[in-house]
């Protein structure tokens, strides 16, 4: 029912960092509408769970809603980082855009990492949300610059086809005199 108590909107805050915030604006990224579509679609209920499986199902859910909205900038984002003494180097477990976690940067790579193989090492959610955002700031930039830069290519290569007509028709003029009599009666009117 519109108005009644459940479809009314609630305050909610988020700890982001202020640069990020202008950033995601200037990019024309809508903070608030991204939020609410990653909050909509983890919203189970966990029947106030509160264990490990508890934990690795509500990131499950966060990185389910995520790779819808990855998928749209065909990118990943960072979702754990850590040092790890038995292999002696860093590990980052990325998110890609088809809801696999995979973890990169080292000779020890894998492409199958688990949710509950990573939950004790994955960032805040928070902290996940501001890298996501990041994310999608420097895509959201970096497709405005490709299609700025393929426009005016597309205008180059018009003005050329424009040229290179035009020095076809007056070479069809030269080669055929009844055609620039006309051409030249037609540049009077």
């Amino acid at each position: 029912m519109p108005g009644s108590r459940k479809d009314q909107k609630q305050k909610l805050t988020l700890g982001l960092s202020r640069d990020v915030i202008e950033r995601s604006k200037a990019a024309g990224i809508n903070i608030s509408s991204i939020t609410e579509q990653l909050l909509k679609a983890i919203t189970y209920e966990p029947s106030d769970g509160n264990t490990y499986d508890d934990v690795a199902r509500a990131y499950t859910a966060l990185f389910s809603a995520m790779s819808d909205i990855l998928h749209k900038y065909r990118t990943f984002v960072e979702v754990s980082r850590f040092y790890s003494p038995d292999t002696n180097s860093e590990h980052i477990i990325i998110l890609d855009q088809y809801d696999r976690l995979q973890e990169i940067g080292h000779e020890y790579s894998r492409l199958d990492v688990t949710v509950e193989e990573g939950v004790r090492y994955f960032h805040d959610p928070s902290r996940i949300l501001e890298n996501l955002l990041l994310v999608l700031i420097r895509e959201a930039e970096h497709n405005k610059k490709r299609i700025t830069e393929l426009r005016f290519a597309l205008r180059f290569v018009k003005l050329l086809s424009e040229e290179d007509n035009e020095k076809e028709d007056r070479k069809n003029v030269d080669a055929n005199p009844s055609a620039k009599t006309f051409a030249n009666e037609h540049d009077r009117k």
